[in-house]
């Protein structure tokens, strides 16, 4: 099975938006994607991947570059909507499109790489361990507004 990584484009919003619906069970409008994307898209601290199998979108995974300005002035990154579609899970997607991510994380000079996953994704702890990540138990915090 070949996977591609590849860019997200304007062009596959349709798909992708079939796609986002099925993997997170939430629905997107097109329109409103296709607005916003290009201001995304545009800024290159913003990586937004398709893996496809035969053509078809099958995961994604958007990692942002974060910039810092105080001590080693080195930037993070940190990763947004992994996903990869239920029935083509366990396929090694996930592991390229990290790979991926990782390479481009080391070609920033990136200090970490970061993320929040849900307590009740144990199968998604079980893939980042298995990629080399900790997954610690400090704090964190969040305010939905």
């Amino acid at each position: 099975m070949k996977i591609e990584i590849d860019t997200l484009s304007i062009e596959d919003m349709m798909e992708f938006s079939v796609f986002y619906s099925e993997a997170f069970q939430v629905e997107s409008d097109v329109k409103l994607m296709e607005s916003h994307f290009p201001n995304v898209h545009s800024n290159p601290d913003y990586l937004l991947l398709t893996a496809r199998v035969a053509g078809k979108i099958k995961g994604y995974v958007m990692a942002v570059v974060i910039r810092d300005f105080v001590g080693d002035t080195r930037p993070l990154m940190t990763l947004w909507s992994v996903c990869v579609h239920p029935d083509a899970r366990r396929l090694g997607i996930g592991q390229s499109m990290l790979e991926y991510v990782e390479r481009v994380a080391k070609k920033e000079d990136c200090e970490f790489i970061s993320f929040i996953t849900g307590q009740h994704r144990t199968s998604a702890h079980e893939f980042y361990r298995s990629m080399g990540y900790d997954l610690v138990r400090d704090k964190a915090g969040i305010k939905f507004l």
